[in-house]
């Protein structure tokens, strides 16, 4: 998945407190925990964000945008709840902006959200998921998420036959519904709602209704397919 952030910048030397975190504002993508993601990153107060986490311990704070045509980010345009993420790469481009490899570590929230030396930077709050469900339950839905991703990926035909091994695999229930989540929902507001719900229980619950609503409009556009034909 990659989201462009595009806006040749000029880089500047920038660094900040150690206690903020250097903020990157997505505008086309909600990025979860565990996930690798490419970003093509442009505008100069995200490079300026890369910069200093490079510099400092590597880590940043990814806020998808309230309105992603906004160019000019504001405080009042990023959702407060986003992914603390770690830098593995940075990969400067002829154009002037940068190629990013980003692995999602955990959700988070910015506490307040300062724009300091051009970038913007936040105190950050990791978010515990709040365990809300019995084994039980857990196990029962565990295996029903696994079953309907098997039935979309047959039905989608986009998902890699890998992807559907890896997920059968995944014994983390949290790791399982992110990595689901981004396989399945295009929907930015319905991934931004599961980024923010804390309930594991409610979280799993909206994974599965969107599984099914998928796998109905799936087997939908079969049909019309089959009498087009």
């Amino acid at each position: 998945m990659i989201s462009k952030d595009n806006n040749s910048a000029i880089t500047t030397d920038v660094e900040i407190h150690d206690s903020l975190v250097p903020i990157i504002p997505l505008k086309d993508v909600v990025i979860f925990p565990n996930m690798v993601v490419p970003l093509f990153v442009g505008r100069h107060k995200s490079i300026n964000a890369l910069e200093a986490a490079d510099k400092k311990d590597k880590q940043v704070m990814l806020l998808s945008q309230k309105n992603p045509t906004d160019n000019d980010v504001s405080v009042d345009n990023l959702h407060e709840i986003g992914t603390l993420a770690k830098i593995l790469q940075i990969l400067p481009l002829p154009d002037g902006t940068k190629k990013v490899l980003i692995e999602g570590k955990t959700r988070a929230k910015a506490i307040k959200i300062t724009e300091i030396n051009d970038l913007l930077a936040s105190e950050v709050e990791e978010l515990k998921t709040k365990q809300d469900i019995t084994k039980i339950e857990l196990e029962a839905q565990r295996r029903e998420a696994i079953q309907l991703f098997d039935e979309f990926a047959k039905l989608n035909q986009k998902v890699p036959d890998e992807v559907v091994s890896i997920i059968s695999k995944i014994s983390n229930i949290e790791q399982l519904v992110d990595v689901i989540i981004t396989h399945v929902i295009s929907d930015l507001n319905i991934r931004q709602d599961l980024l923010e719900t804390a309930s594991l229980k409610k979280r799993l619950n909206r994974l599965l209704k969107e599984l099914n609503r998928e796998i109905e409009i799936l087997n939908v556009e079969k049909k019309i397919q089959g009498r087009v034909k």
